[in-house]
């Protein structure tokens, strides 16, 4: 800019807050650090939407603001959102994850907290990492120095630097375990517990767990505890790619509170029964649960344990009377139907129908009790198309026994490219225009206006392999899937 921007300042102030605002959404940061560095006056505008959401790419940027928090003390009441990149919120690698969750976990107007890890790129140094991180025992420093050197001879890490860096201090502070070096342990270690404003949490890591096995065989898979469940004012919770492992330290006590989390979502995490039951005895009364895509962690003592749909099913007990909301689209089924019949105020159900009718299940008798009786929309997901489903939902309708139901939604999933392709060349579709879905079920345009009569849309939806496919969902409930790339965070501008 040639003029001096002090004469620029002739233009409202509100046209200076729209190139702001413009600047905050599509520009990097590092244009509004720029931009509150030319003069005094901007400088008061730009910094509270400067720090109001940030964004972080990596561990260097995330140590970098706790840096400028620590020089800038009154900033902290600035922030109200924070998007970290490569961050699960679970990491206990580097001193430099530390140095961000012990900042966080003081910051007093936080609202929302967004972290995404990323998997690591070569398996081999997954389990040095591992064995650097694990708190059976003090690791000496130039053990981990040596996991950060193989990382960064992997070009990990933006370029010229490491997203991966060796701790600042000369011993690691391993005698508490990992359940205190989670953000969420720092914040609950405070008196009172820190975040005290947070009410929208989207944590993990961007991980596919295809079965039981390979998640037995990840140790570098996060692990979240009891202590994200008893933050005091968590309203909404999502958690992603992770594998529950109970608090093992004595170092806060365990004791059961109530919380107002009324949004829970898991997807792609491993959690026993047992242990879900335990988590859900938190929240006081939950509204909403999602749980996707997601296998039991087979037990250490008993590898061939059978798992049991209904006993998940059971662990929400204690919300039976509060829950609205439940969705089972799980990947794995068990013999016997799971039952929802006791959920009476849910009003939406999707589950899948391996999981609701059980595995093996070729038909299901209208007089079993299955079903909330209050539901207003079903939604049944199957990989490959059962002609008996809408007739059992048409029975439960046609007796009232699902008065309030308006919408049964089927969706069908193919279970190979091979099985898709064929299902497009018995019909001659081109492929890139699916086919509509009464051309793979007959039955659907006789159905429609029987439902109809009883003022209930039959809905069917057909997903390719490469949209849907089983190992690997596709989720729009957490924004973690939308950061943006951006630099790193700079630091405070100087008072002009």
């Amino acid at each position: 800019m040639s003029i001096r921007l002090g004469g620029s300042l002739r233009f409202p102030l509100e046209i200076w807050d729209m190139i702001i605002e413009q600047l905050k959404h599509e520009e990097s940061a590092q244009h509004l650090g720029r931009l509150a560095q030319t003069c005094h006056v901007l400088h008061q505008r730009t910094v509270p939407r400067l720090y109001s959401l940030v964004r972080l790419s990596n561990s260097e940027s995330g140590a970098h603001l706790a840096v400028a928090i620590e020089q800038r003390p009154e900033l902290a009441e600035l922030i109200h959102e924070i998007r970290h990149k490569e961050d699960s919120g679970l990491e206990v690698f580097s001193g430099r994850h530390l140095k961000f969750y012990k900042m966080a976990a003081g910051l007093p107007n936080v609202e929302t907290l967004i972290l995404r890890g990323k998997l690591r790129p070569h398996k081999a140094t997954q389990y040095t990492s591992y064995q650097a991180r694990t708190p059976y025992g003090a690791y000496p420093v130039v053990k981990l120095a040596r996991t950060v050197k193989e990382y960064r001879d992997l070009g990990v890490g933006p370029p010229g630097q490491s997203q991966f860096s060796p701790p600042d201090t000369p011993t690691i502070p391993w005698e508490f375990d990992r359940g205190n070096e989670t953000l969420f342990g720092h914040a609950l270690l405070q008196n009172p517990p820190g975040m005290p404003a947070l009410r929208v949490c989207h944590i993990g890591s961007d991980r596919n767990l295809c079965g039981p096995s390979n998640a037995r065989d990840c140790p570098c898979i996060p692990r979240f505890n009891e202590a994200i469940f008893r933050h005091p004012g968590l309203r909404v919770l999502c958690i992603r790619g992770a594998i529950f492992q109970p608090v093992e330290s004595a170092s806060y006590p365990l004791r059961r509170t109530d919380t107002p989390l009324e949004d829970l979502t898991l997807l792609k995490c491993t959690i026993q029964a047992s242990d879900l039951e335990i988590l859900l005895e938190h929240p006081q009364a939950l509204k909403r649960f999602t749980w996707r895509g997601a296998y039991p962690l087979p037990a250490e003592d008993d590898p061939e344990i059978e798992y049991v749909v209904n006993d998940y099913v059971a662990a929400l007990v204690k919300h039976r009377d509060s829950l609205e909301y439940i969705d089972y689209d799980l990947e794995w089924g068990s013999e016997d139907a799971a039952n929802f019949s006791i959920f009476t105020n849910v009003k939406h159900l999707t589950v899948a129908l391996k999981s609701l009718a059980g595995e093996e299940c070729t038909e299901l008798d209208p007089e079993y009790d299955l079903l909330p009786e209050n539901l207003e929309s079903l939604t049944i997901h199957y990989d490959e198309l059962k002609y008996w489903v809408p007739q059992y939902i048409f029975g439960l309708v046609e007796d009232k026994q699902l008065p309030n139901l308006r919408l049964f939604a089927c969706t069908v999933r193919s279970t190979s490219p091979d099985a898709w392709q064929e299902k497009y060349d018995n019909f001659s579709v081109e492929p890139t225009k699916p086919p509509r879905s009464t051309h793979l079920c007959r039955d659907i345009d006789t159905w429609q206006p029987r439902f109809e009569a009883f003022n209930v849309e039959l809905r069917t939806e057909i997903l390719p392999f490469e949209e849907y496919p089983t190992w690997a969902p596709k989720y729009k409930l957490c924004p973690c899937d939308q950061l943006w790339l951006f630099h790193r965070i700079p630091l405070p501008p100087i008072d002009l």
